[in-house]
């Protein structure tokens, strides 16, 4: 009797305890291991997207000396997901300016809006497109995650700010004429019908808003953005996302596309 008591006290106040601390530290250990291994997948997808001659290698120290230092006089602009920065760089033996968009990888979601980005913009080619020259994802000096979009650059920016502009602004800058309007909205157009019906797969933008409708020198536009996008492999996948059960609000309130849950765009360019 005794022997089973001293039997039970062992098992349960030495052996059962310590088996808890090894199945716990195991845990951690997996947990661990898979966070690093998403990590590691979201940077080699990023990378492998982006292997190709026609898209040029960029380091972090390179991206930091053509911003000084991600300064704020080259600061375009900021978002939910991270900052766009006028750059300098070294590309094909002569220095270009670029648009760069370092993403906040504190923001949640920011890490999947990189990725987006990438699978979308490896897919498409249109004139009225934004077009991407390649990316980074690396390590910052302090050795924190890294990840950088090198975008061509568009030095009439976006749409927003030229319907909507700072009156305390100088110089101020003449608005839209009624013909240019027209333009615009028909490029925007034309972009988005080649998403839709002559990309492959189809995309679907689903944050189509002033502010990322970007502007060339002659005002040609160019639709940008593509963190919310979603990519459809076949017809059926599309008509599947269109149920009301499988899909959430994505996109700027205001803005959304009727099937993700909102109302037809509500700016207007007149």
């Amino acid at each position: 009797m005794e022997h089973n008591s001293r039997k039970i006290w062992l098992i349960t106040k030495v052996i059962l305890p310590v088996v808890g601390i090894v199945i716990c530290c195991a845990l951690v250990l997996t947990s661990i291991s898979l966070i690093k291994k998403t990590k590691s997948h979201s940077a080699t997808l990023a990378e492998f997207l982006f292997i190709d001659d026609k898209y040029p290698r960029v380091s972090y120290a390179e991206l930091v000396q053509g911003t000084n230092g991600f300064g704020k006089d080259n600061l375009i602009g900021k978002g939910r997901y991270g900052t766009v920065y006028k750059c300098s760089l070294l590309l094909k033996n002569m220095m270009t300016t670029v648009a760069l968009k370092v993403f906040d990888l504190q923001q949640s979601g920011s890490s999947g809006s990189f990725i987006a980005e990438c699978e979308a913009l490896n897919k498409i080619l249109h004139r009225n497109l934004i077009s991407a020259i390649t990316c980074c994802s690396s390590s910052d000096s302090n050795q924190n995650d890294f990840k950088a979009l090198v975008l061509e650059f568009m030095p009439n920016g976006n749409l927003h700010s030229w319907l909507h502009q700072d009156v305390h602004a100088s110089p101020q800058r003449h608005g839209l004429t009624l013909m240019q309007r027209l333009n615009i909205a028909v490029d925007v157009a034309d972009a988005i019908d080649y998403l839709h019906n002559n990309c492959q797969p189809p995309i679907i933008h689903c944050d189509l808003k002033p502010s990322n409708i970007l502007l060339e020198q002659d005002l040609v536009a160019h639709v940008g953005d593509f963190g919310l996008a979603k990519i459809f492999p076949d017809l059926a996948s599309k008509q599947a996302s269109n149920s009301k059960s499988t899909i959430g609000i994505r996109g700027t309130i205001g803005y959304v596309a009727p099937e993700y849950g909102g109302r037809w765009p509500s700016f207007s360019m007149w």
